[in-house]
């Protein structure tokens, strides 16, 4: 009655892109946060990763992942983010 998917269809998702759900915009592949082992420290400014801010960006993705960061604002476009946990 039913027959198997392929390999290839199981990687299309609902809007007919490859790939699955995965966002082209995740921490491990467009920022540094990913890569970041405790006690690392990085400045980056608007613009670098793109046009979000980069302290609200971090927040998010260390809940979503469970780690910890700290940001400072610098100057009004730069910013310094420390993993702690």
């Amino acid at each position: 009655m039913f027959r198997k998917a392929t390999e290839e269809e199981m990687n299309i998702d609902a809007t007919g892109r490859k790939g699955g759900m995965r966002s082209p915009h995740l921490g491990n592949l467009k920022w540094p946060f990913a890569k970041m082992e405790v006690g690392d420290a990085i400045e980056i400014t608007i613009g670098e990763y793109g046009p979000q801010n980069p302290q609200a960006y971090v927040s998010t993705y260390g809940y979503k992942v469970g780690k910890k960061f700290r940001s400072r604002k610098i100057t009004p476009d730069t910013y310094s983010i420390w993993r702690i946990a």
